[in-house]
């Protein structure tokens, strides 16, 4: 593996960022990953129990939070309980 695996498109050296992460979940694995969110699993745990990288369930949280399927916890991807704010969505960059 290079430091920067660049992919040869016509000639355009183009890098692929996150290439070796699954970003495909089921939507039971997703129903699993909020129950144990809301339960309060910190992200070491929930690449266990999700058998996945600690990287793909950063992902996910990541992606939940965009879309308002999670809550903030007190302690973010370190645990704790959820104290019932939304997120802030991300700003919008111009």
């Amino acid at each position: 593996m290079t430091l920067f695996p660049f992919n040869d498109e016509g000639g355009i050296m183009k890098y692929t960022a996150l290439e070796e992460i699954d970003f495909l979940w089921e939507p039971d694995e997703i129903k699993r990953f909020e129950q144990l969110w809301n339960d309060g699993v910190d992200i070491i745990e929930l690449s266990i129990m999700l058998n996945r990288s600690e990287v793909e369930v950063a992902i996910l949280i990541m992606d939940r939070h965009m879309q308002g399927g999670i809550t903030e916890r007190e302690f973010g991807v370190f645990g704790g309980k959820c104290v019932g704010r939304k997120l802030r969505k991300p700003r919008k960059v111009v």
